[in-house]
């Protein structure tokens, strides 16, 4: 994985925890900002698959 990308996967979970602290909205935002699955569509773009492919 490039540096670039990996760097994105380290905002997204720093900015769900961060958020994701805050009292309530917090709750709210977490519903809807998933940051694993962000960082797996970075990974699977990477390397060209589809969420389809991981069920082989």
């Amino acid at each position: 994985m490039p540096n670039d990308k990996l760097v994105k996967m380290l905002v997204n979970v720093g900015f769900d925890t961060a958020a994701g602290s805050v009292s309530l909205l917090g709750d709210v935002f977490d519903v809807y900002f998933k940051s694993n699955r962000r960082n797996l569509k970075l990974v699977l773009d990477h390397f060209g698959l589809k969420h389809a492919d991981l069920d082989r």
